[in-house]
């Protein structure tokens, strides 16, 4: 079912007419998620739900992962196809799921005289009675105020980059995120010109999520290293995922005389009459859309309780915070009472608009809720994935004679997910894909991207033992210009070493566009000896030898091959108990574009050693 837009000239039916239905979507935290967290540089703490600011880069990673580039600006950027919405805790158990909302401003908690356990006030019923404390209920609770999530989180320490104004040493910081293993639930707005065109846009979009099982992240999964892994599967089954309302709750007609709720699900950056930002100007953006929708005299208000909050947003492409403004914060409440009956699809209309900007990103969405009856406070509940599914069927035994005792290694067990499920990974098939070309094949890039920085450490030894055992090493000018060059882009590492060896040896083709060394420089860079296997090298000389036989410059110049395997294996994705690096590492280290990278990599170790020894040697000269 879906929901026509009922805007005046585009009556129910019309040709024109846009009609809006919702995906409901469940998400599955396999890692711990860090969302909308404030710039304290010494703690960063989560917020309790996934804005959809957060969904809208989640969906845009995942179009570029599977090729549809092209449908970044329709479904992202503009913002007319899809209307993302903020996702919040589901509370399963065995009787179904219950989708939470911000908790109502309104309600609040207090003790009345004569009881001992809280109970609720709805002061927009009732004002407050003197001589009694109230404090707000908040959080997130089911729409009937039975029940309220309480995400589970965890406090983690890191180490952060160290700053060039800082020092040397990163500066520890705090991070407060969400446990894996827990469950939300957001309903994406789908629009589209007819209902076919609308479940072929639902099916484009749980496809796209499809491709990129196992590659989605949330938050600041990205960029720090909070994880952010999320599962995201249809939250009504593959055959129908579409639904018509916002919200489950209260779904009937709106009897004239009855008052309901406009209850805020996300923050609505509303506008007074001149323009400019005022969260108390949501009553009055509420009464001019049901208005617009349903005529004049369909409803009127009849009170508010409304809360402001500073919203801003974080700028991946300039690397900065946004300008933030004031907002009518989730949870503010405009009551309102019906002057005749309104029926559910006009309810599902009001629902459909947005109030306020930027509605891409899920802002100003709202939904028209029953006023819930006084009663307990609601009880606590963590938002954790059911645990009393069936146990999944047994993994089909394989169609070869089992390994003996000797090669137990090979036996695979199946790994349990953050939601439960299990996975196996069959160890001939990673590693073919290891020793596949990089390019082709993401295991591959994985193997490549965890043999590089193994092999980092290894090689900074070398470097500064070579160092350390050269003689006569150049003056700091000298090293600060091979430096430059050696960290100017390039196309590739080989590219990198025909260039040093074009500026140390004089040749202009080589060096391009970098300038060769005038002859008195590349003097003293002759008389710089560093140990090469048996014997020593000119600096010259050595640096010309990486440059035409990387291969064979790396048997002398390289780290110890026992030192360098003993690196390489705990990160080897073909790794086997008892033994070195497999088949696909070592046909790593072989590959020419390896070699030469590594060999860049030990070059520029050896210019900065070399200009830390000279200038500790002369600090050392000074003191004497």
């Amino acid at each position: 079912m879906t929901i026509t837009d009922l805007r005046p000239g585009h009556p129910t039916g019309a040709p024109g007419a846009i009609v809006h239905s919702y995906l409901p979507l469940r998400y599955v935290l396999t890692e711990s998620l860090v969302v909308r967290s404030g710039y304290d540089p010494l703690r960063i703490t989560t917020d309790h739900v996934v804005n959809g600011r957060a969904q809208r880069g989640m969906l845009a990673a995942a179009l570029r992962h599977a090729g549809r580039d092209h449908l970044v600006e329709p479904w992202i950027a503009r913002g007319s196809a899809i209307r993302f919405a903020p996702a919040f805790p589901r509370l399963e158990d065995p009787a179904g799921a219950a989708a939470t909302v911000p908790a109502p401003r309104c309600w609040h908690v207090h003790t009345p005289p004569g009881h001992t356990d809280p109970l609720l006030a709805d002061l927009l019923a009732a004002p407050a009675a003197p001589g009694i404390s109230y404090r707000a209920l908040g959080g997130l609770v089911t729409p009937d105020l039975a029940r309220r999530a309480v995400p589970l989180t965890r406090t983690e320490q890191y180490l952060g980059v160290a700053r060039k104004d800082a020092g040397r040493h990163g500066v520890p910081y705090l991070t407060t995120s969400l446990e894996p293993g827990q469950v939300y639930e957001a309903r994406w707005q789908l629009s589209a010109g007819s209902a076919d065109e609308l479940a072929d846009l639902a099916a484009h979009v749980l496809d796209t999520l499809a491709a990129a099982d196992g590659l989605l992240s949330l938050g600041s999964g990205g960029t720090r290293a909070h994880g952010g892994g999320i599962r995201v599967a249809p939250a009504l089954g593959e055959g129908a995922p579409l639904t018509p309302d916002r919200l489950d709750f209260g779904r009937s007609d709106w009897p004239a005389g009855e008052v309901r709720d406009l209850l805020l699900l996300s923050p609505a950056l509303v506008d007074d009459h001149r323009g400019r930002p005022a969260p108390a100007a949501l009553t009055a953006a509420a009464a001019r859309a049901l208005a617009d929708l349903l005529g004049p005299g369909a409803a009127e208000p009849v009170g508010a309780h409304i809360q402001q909050e500073a919203v801003g947003a974080y700028h991946r492409l300039y690397r900065g915070p946004m300008a933030e403004q004031w907002a009518a914060a989730p949870g503010s409440v405009v009551r309102l009472r019906a002057l005749r009956t309104i029926t559910l699809a006009e309810i599902r209309a009001v629902e459909a608009r947005p109030l306020g900007r930027r509605a891409a990103d899920g802002h100003g969405a709202a939904v028209l809720v029953p006023v819930a009856a006084p009663g307990p406070v609601p009880a606590d509940h963590a938002p954790l994935v059911r645990t009393d599914t069936a146990d999944p069927p047994p993994h089909p035994p394989a169609a070869v004679e089992p390994p003996g005792p000797e090669r137990t290694e090979f036996r695979t067990r199946p790994v349990a997910l953050g939601d439960g499920s299990p996975v196996r990974v069959d160890p001939a098939w990673v590693a073919a894909e290891a020793a596949a070309d990089p390019a082709r094949s993401p295991v591959a890039r994985l193997q490549d991207t965890l043999l590089t920085r193994a092999a980092a450490d290894p090689v900074r030894a070398r470097a500064r033992d070579l160092a350390r055992r050269s003689a006569r090493l150049p003056p700091a000018p000298l090293l600060g210009r091979l430096r430059e060059v050696a960290s100017a882009p390039a196309a590739d590492p080989r590219a990198v070493l025909t260039r040093l060896a074009g500026v140390v040896t004089g040749d202009p083709d080589r060096a391009a566009p970098h300038t060769p060394l005038p002859e008195p420089a590349r003097a003293d860079l002759a008389a710089t000896a560093v140990p090469h296997g048996d014997r020593e090298l000119p600096l010259p000389q050595w640096l010309d030898s990486a440059a035409g036989d990387p291969r064979a410059w790396w048997r002398h110049a390289g780290p110890d091959p026992a030192a360098l395997a003993a690196a390489l294996a705990p990160v080897d994705l073909t790794w086997r108990g008892g033994g070195g690096p497999g088949a696909a590492a070592r046909a790593w280290s072989d590959r020419p574009e390896v070699r030469a990278r590594l060999s860049v990599q030990l070059i520029t170790c050896w210019l900065a050693a070399a200009a830390w020894i000279g200038r500790d040697t002369g600090h050392r000269e000074e003191a004497r």
